[in-house]
């Protein structure tokens, strides 16, 4: 398999991360050098992919087995979106070789930590790096049998999220990856499952008990489900910056999905591309507005389905209102004294731009 090496460096060059919100979660990153002062508690809509409606989506998740796309598995070994999850082997640090026995029960906890037994000893955290998961891909020629790899962990505390590096082999028989096989990262004998995020991460963030339907980004609870949410796509970006369904609901983060990408329709279809500022208010709160003096036009209100009503598009030098067409009609336009609490109760997400 070929591979375009990313130099970290060059990556990191791209990207610029802003201090915390006071009692959030969202490290904020973009493309390009900060155009303004002021803007470091802003959050950059930065997935890489294009948008605009009629062009390829900003992507919903990037992790790939190789050519096959690849979201969650059912931990119970139940077929599930193409694959079937077979077993774990952890890696013997003592040894230096795989444990010769899989794991008898793999699952994730309401934090985002992977957790195994064997027998009466449990696993978790550190214990999963260089773990081999064996997964079969259903294709309609038969089936493939696959190798995923933890290669990394780490606990983000500030961010209270558990950062998971996936990898396969690096091996011609898995083809390029097959989501944007230019942002995979070498890592030797492996590549990276997550294309490479702004700030030059691979990591993702692993969801218990939801499925994400991939095209529709419609959120529902499916039990011993394990979900590899990457940081470079929004189904990652969401859960980084906190709307996560374990406090939240499914609700709130299939909200979130939608306004990361600027999915205004609720269909899937993305409206932005990389590199767009937005402001944040929410009715948790888990965000307030940054910068209100400069970011004062209502992109849009957010539910579960898209706009709630809709103002300045996010690329408000390629669209306006009208441009934006949905399936089932135009959404409603936002009136200049909307708030939250003009939609409710299905109103949850507040975003602005700052207009030209």
């Amino acid at each position: 398999m070929m591979l375009r090496r990313l130099s970290l460096a060059g990556v990191l060059a791209l990207s610029v991360t802003t201090s915390l919100f006071v009692g959030c979660d969202p490290p904020a990153n973009h493309d390009g050098p900060a155009d303004a002062a002021g803007d470091d508690d802003l959050l950059f809509r930065t997935t890489y992919g294009s948008g605009s409606g009629a062009n390829p989506p900003v992507y919903g998740n990037t992790s790939a087995l190789g050519e096959h796309a690849f979201n969650e598995l059912d931990l119970t070994h139940a077929p599930h979106d193409g694959h079937v999850f077979q077993h774990v082997h952890l890696w013997d640090r003592a040894r230096s070789a795989y444990a010769p026995d899989p794991l008898d029960a793999v699952w994730v906890d309401g934090a985002g930590e992977i957790h195994g037994s064997l027998g009466a000893t449990q696993y978790s955290g550190g214990d999963f790096i260089r773990s081999r998961w064996t997964i079969d891909v259903l294709t309609p020629t038969g089936t493939l049998t696959r190798e995923l790899y933890i290669h990394a962990h780490q606990y983000h505390p500030t961010e209270d999220y558990h950062g998971y590096t996936f990898s396969f082999p690096d091996d011609p028989a898995y083809g390029a990856h097959a989501v944007d096989p230019g942002r995979v990262r070498d890592l030797g004998a492996t590549a990276g499952a997550c294309t490479v995020a702004e700030d030059g991460s691979i990591e993702a963030i692993v969801l218990a008990g939801h499925h994400v339907d991939p095209v529709t980004s419609v959120v529902s609870a499916r039990s011993d489900t394990m979900l590899i949410a990457c940081l470079s796509g929004a189904m990652g970006k969401a859960l980084k910056w906190g709307y996560r369904p374990q406090a939240l609901g499914a609700s709130a983060y299939q909200a979130a999905i939608r306004m990361v990408r600027a999915d205004y329709c609720g269909d899937g279809v993305s409206w932005t591309e990389p590199g767009q500022a937005i402001d944040i208010k929410d009715e948790w709160p888990v965000h307030d507005w940054s910068n209100p003096a400069q970011f004062t036009e209502t992109e849009a209100i957010w539910g579960p389905n898209g706009a709630l009503c809709l103002g300045t598009p996010r690329l408000q030098d390629e669209f306006d209102y009208a441009d934006i067409t949905c399936p089932g009609g135009a959404r409603p336009a936002c009136s200049p004294g909307d708030t939250l609490a003009t939609y409710q109760p299905a109103a949850m997400i507040w975003t602005r731009i700052r207009p030209n």
